[in-house]
């Protein structure tokens, strides 16, 4: 979570969308002075964020800029499998994704960005995937009139394999558990 008060800039993180690169980045632009992991509540959905605001900072949470960042779902589930999994002695890591994806798979992003009506919390919600990661850290930067370090936007090496991993069923499964996060940023398993 980054909470900038004089800014009025206020941003939580859906899982595996960047969150520590986020954190370490705006260190310095964070009040809450938050680093590294282990620190409670910087993934909390919108309901859960409201909630906190409210509770914490008792101020309009209205007047801040409420931000989120977003990524394409399947690439998402692929590192959320590789980062619980990856390195765990699996027999058969391909048939284990599979389940996981479709037995286990419960978290859509967009129950992180939007509240129980259906309505949209995050004033902006922006997208973490390394095509447009840079835009994204951009215009957060103007939000918070901040001079950010130059950095290198590195994608993952598991991703190849993972992506042998999908099939048509579950490709079409996480369209439809994502379709609102997919059609509203226009992603595609290939994208």
């Amino acid at each position: 979570m980054i909470i900038n008060k004089e800014k009025k800039f206020f941003s939580v993180s859906i899982p595996k969308t960047g969150t520590f690169f986020r954190l370490d980045y705006y260190l310095t632009a964070n009040d809450l002075l938050i680093k590294r992991k282990g620190v409670a509540n910087i993934h909390l959905s919108a309901i859960g964020a409201k909630k906190w605001f409210l509770e914490y900072y008792k101020e309009d949470y209205n007047e801040y800029n409420k931000v989120i960042f977003v990524k394409n779902p399947w690439i998402r589930l692929n590192s959320i499998h590789n980062m619980l999994y990856g390195k765990k002695e699996i027999e058969n890591k391909k048939d284990h994704f599979k389940k996981y994806v479709m037995e286990y798979w419960n978290r859509s992003m967009d129950r992180f960005y939007l509240l129980e009506d259906g309505s949209e919390f995050f004033d902006l919600i922006l997208q973490a995937d390394p095509d447009h990661l840079r835009n994204s850290i951009q215009k957060v930067n103007e939000i918070l009139d901040f001079q950010g370090k130059e950095f290198e936007v590195k994608i993952s090496e598991h991703h190849e394999i993972y992506k042998e991993w999908w099939d048509q069923e579950m490709i079409d499964f996480i369209a439809f558990r994502e379709k609102i996060t997919i059609d509203k940023f226009n992603y595609t398993f290939d994208n």
